[in-house]
């Protein structure tokens, strides 16, 4: 026998049923999902920053100057100095951007909550069509990333 089709499900408006626990779990997930994302984006790219960085810094006149590639910069340093070289100073890099990334994400879906709750009381009281503007995401947006303090040296 087929089985029945559930019911389609607004994502976007199911914190409305939701008790505050339920809110903050699911933004606590975005938080997490964000931070595993940071991770796995850096983890992929670290090594392109360490040749960047060598390529930037590397200004010894008396050096013979052989203009490499990014890549075969990156096979050099592996043949010269190992894999290890590559994702030399990685873990500093890893929690603050785990960190700053969960950070982000976690107080976006908060203040995204916050937009779409004001969005339905607006239309409730006639104004409006019940949805997040883009004015309104883009304060969402500029409300989380303000929420990210990086410390400059």
């Amino acid at each position: 026998m087929p089985k029945a089709a559930s019911p389609p499900v607004s994502v976007g408006l199911a914190f409305l049923n939701a008790t505050p626990k339920e809110i903050m779990s699911d933004a606590l997930i975005n938080g997490l999902a964000g931070a595993g994302g940071g991770i796995i984006a850096q983890l992929i790219t670290y090594p392109l920053q360490t040749v960047n960085t060598r390529q930037q810094t590397d200004r010894d006149p008396k050096k013979e100057k052989i203009n490499l590639g990014t890549v075969e910069q990156m096979f050099q340093v592996v043949k010269q100095e190992g894999w290890g070289r590559l994702y030399g100073g990685l873990t500093p890099s890893l929690v603050g951007t785990a960190a700053s990334q969960g950070v982000y994400y976690y107080f976006y879906q908060i203040f995204r909550n916050k937009a779409e709750a004001a969005a339905l009381a607006r239309k409730k009281k006639g104004f409006g069509d019940g949805s997040v503007g883009m004015v309104s995401s883009l304060v969402v947006a500029a409300l989380s990333g303000g929420s990210i303090r990086r410390r400059r040296p």
